[in-house]
């Protein structure tokens, strides 16, 4: 699974009448939630493949990430978040202009590292 998502806000253009444009807005709305859902299970079953043990969250996984990333330039980056006392994830990513690829996460922790290979 390569893991390249958006950054920012997708400019939706439906069409001349504004019924029609939200109409087609809230369907995009609607299409992107879901595959956003698909993704954060992805990135929750990717982790629970590793072998880690404790519950993780896909959504708060892609926030803390997408925060990390904001305002940087494009290249590669390693990036680190402490999660709690005994355990911390590092980010590795590749900026891009309109996008970003998580190619690995490794979950550290005081008994054994996770390693989490995205690109595969």
């Amino acid at each position: 699974m390569i893991l390249v998502l958006r950054r920012g806000v997708t400019n939706l253009n439906c069409g001349a009448e504004l019924d029609i444009q939200f109409v087609c807005w809230c369907e995009s709305v609607l299409a992107w939630g879901m595959i956003m859902e698909e993704l954060y299970r992805a990135i929750e079953e990717k982790i629970k493949a590793s072998g880690y043990p404790d519950p993780v969250d896909g959504f708060e996984i892609y926030s803390d990430l997408s925060d990390q990333i904001e305002g940087k330039e494009n290249g590669e980056y390693v990036l680190m978040s402490k999660r709690e006392e005994d355990c911390w994830y590092e980010y590795r990513v590749q900026i891009m202009e309109d996008e970003f690829n998580l190619s690995v996460l490794i979950i550290h922790t005081q008994k054994q590292d996770y390693h989490i290979d995205f690109d595969l």
